[in-house]
């Protein structure tokens, strides 16, 4: 077993498809990440009421616009629906390693024709996780459910899974697909 470990902080919701449209479109029109910082704080942008969510939620999205290249984050601003939610999987895929290897798995089932993500699948992925990343065999029950509620939730929001766990073939956008063309991105999705 190695010591290495995964963040785990995506727990703390979804995709904030909604946040991260508003931080990306602040990101095009020239503001700096800091300036979005103080934004969020001072004039509360997204309108949340605790002051600790308010901190959790910016840590997040700042985490993942960082994933994001110019072009990426310029189509999340400006895009469809359906592009956002893809550049925002994107993200967190590279954000998480725990999420990108979810991803991973559920493409894997999907090119074998395997259709579907049970939840017996998904816990043999984190055993498998867990075998290398000992951080993961020391979490709660709670918090490996809440980590696959989370995983699964995110795979929906993105139009990846059905609610009731089907993966879902997914077309890229052609505009989304012309950005991840030459990077990691297009490995995060089935089909």
């Amino acid at each position: 077993m190695t010591t290495s470990s995964f963040s785990l902080s995506f727990t703390s919701g979804g995709l904030y498809t909604r946040e991260a449209v508003r931080y990306a479109q602040r990101l095009v029109a020239g503001l700096s990440h800091e300036q979005i910082k103080t934004e969020i704080f001072e004039q509360n942008i997204f309108q949340v009421t605790r002051p600790s969510s308010i901190k959790r939620m910016y840590s997040e999205l700042s985490r993942r616009m960082h994933m994001l290249t110019e072009p990426e984050y310029t189509l999340l601003a400006e895009g469809s629906d359906t592009e956002q939610r893809a550049l925002l999987w994107v993200a967190a895929c590279r954000q998480y390693p725990f999420i990108a290897a979810f991803a991973r798995a559920m493409r894997e089932r999907y090119a074998t024709y395997l259709r579907d993500m049970p939840v017996g699948e998904y816990h043999y992925l984190y055993e498998q996780l867990a075998a290398e990343h000992q951080n993961l065999n020391t979490i709660t029950e709670a918090t490996r459910s809440k980590i696959r509620s989370v995983a699964y939730k995110m795979a929906v929001d993105a139009g990846i899974l059905t609610d009731n766990k089907a993966i879902r073939g997914f077309a890229l956008p052609p505009g989304v697909y012309d950005i991840l063309l030459h990077s990691d991105g297009v490995l995060y999705f089935p089909g």
